[in-house]
């Protein structure tokens, strides 16, 4: 492979595909991704600290998150992911979090549950729900994402 090639449209961020006569290789653009309180799109923020929230959303190429801000660190909690409960649970680790499966028609989900004095967050079949426990904004997605005052059930607070 022609490494000066690849490399000078990585950093254009250009979609190359380079056929070498023995494959041909894909160099992509690195997906930045992007924050809203709210359902996130890819005219939203990159940078996380202009939200001034800790509870958000964050979108990556088709990827949706929960996101929170917790002990000076960003979690991102993917959607329609069971495995990220291992994430929920190693993010709080310094609680008992509940488990379990939940069943939903004829199908089973594993779920997680976690209260801890600065948020509770919970995830199980696509379901992530995140609430800053501070001031009860929360951020969850069932079908899509929505924030909201989860303390008087109304829209997001601005």
């Amino acid at each position: 492979i022609n490494d000066k090639i690849d490399n000078q449209w990585c950093k254009k961020g250009y979609s190359k595909e380079i056929d070498t006569g023995t494959g041909v290789y894909t160099c992509e653009p690195p997906i930045v991704p992007h924050y809203a309180f709210g359902d996130p799109t890819i005219h939203d923020t990159t940078d996380y600290t202009t939200l001034n929230k800790k509870v958000f959303a964050a979108i990556e190429g088709t990827q949706k998150s929960i996101c929170i801000i917790r002990n000076n660190n960003l979690h991102c909690f993917k959607i329609n992911d069971e495995s990220e409960i291992e994430h929920v649970e190693q993010v709080f680790s310094d609680v008992v979090c509940t488990t379990g499966v939940d069943h939903y028609g004829s199908s089973s989900h594993p779920y997680i549950r976690c209260n801890a004095s600065d948020f509770s967050c919970s995830t199980s079949s696509g379901r992530t729900n995140c609430t800053d426990n501070s001031n009860y904004y929360c951020m969850s997605y069932v079908t899509h994402v929505e924030c909201s005052d989860c303390s008087h059930g109304s829209g997001c607070p601005s």
